[in-house]
Formats: structure tokens, sequence, C-alpha cells
């Protein structure tokens, strides 16, 4: 099971104990989007555990983390998960369809996206 968990700690940010709790509780994955930084004890987990993923179009250099990974499925199989962040109305980064990475195009992708408008419609 893969699950968005950025926004874990308070509404804002994931915490190591806050990931530790969701992963106990049968998350595998934990994905996120530009939340991930707003909790710097984050940085260090991210580093270390391979289950939580950042967007992996904020680069790979100088960045805490991985944006993707190969994860096991319950029936043994091999899933990997993509980590991107879109760029409507958010800080700079990467092209999600521009980011360098060595997986395969054909892996399932979570695009987090963050967008919101106002109708003025009746």
């Amino acid at each position: 099971m893969t699950a968005n968990g950025e926004n874990l700690a308070g509404g804002m940010g994931l915490t190591a104990a806050t990931a530790r709790m969701v992963l106990e509780g049968g998350v595998d994955v934990i994905t996120s989007g530009n939340h991930i930084w707003d909790k710097r004890e984050i940085y260090p987990e991210l580093d270390r555990e391979p289950r939580i993923l950042r967007p992996l179009n904020y680069g790979e250099v100088g960045v805490p983390g991985r944006g993707w990974g190969i994860f096991h499925a319950a029936d043994g199989s091999e899933v990997a998960v993509i980590n991107l962040q879109g760029r409507t109305y958010m800080q700079p980064s990467r092209t999600p369809s521009r980011s360098p990475t060595r997986c395969s195009t054909k892996a399932p992708t979570n695009c987090h996206r963050s967008a919101w408008w106002t109708s003025t419609a009746s």
C-alpha cells in the first residue's frame, strides 16, 4: 500500500515519528510533495529509510533521500514507485517528464499536484 504522507505532522510536513507510525500501520511506501521539506528533522530519515520518497524532480545531487524505489508487493512481485511533483502553483522544480531517472517509464507514479482556482459561474 502506498500513501501520501507529506502533511501528517500537524497538517504540514512529516516527522520520523509520524513516518514510523504509518509504516508500522501497514503502509509499504510513503510518497510526498513540496511539504516534505517543512520539518527538517525528516531530512536524515529520507536518506535512511528507503520507503519514504520525496519528489524525484527536485534532483538527485545535494538533495536528501530518493524519488523512486523498487518494492515488493504482497505476492512477491516487484513494483516500481516513482514520486513526481507537478509545477502548477508550486515552487520551481524540474519538469516531471524530464526528470533524469534510471527507472522504467512504465512504472506506476505518484504525481503530486496542488492547484486551485475559483469559479465565477453561477
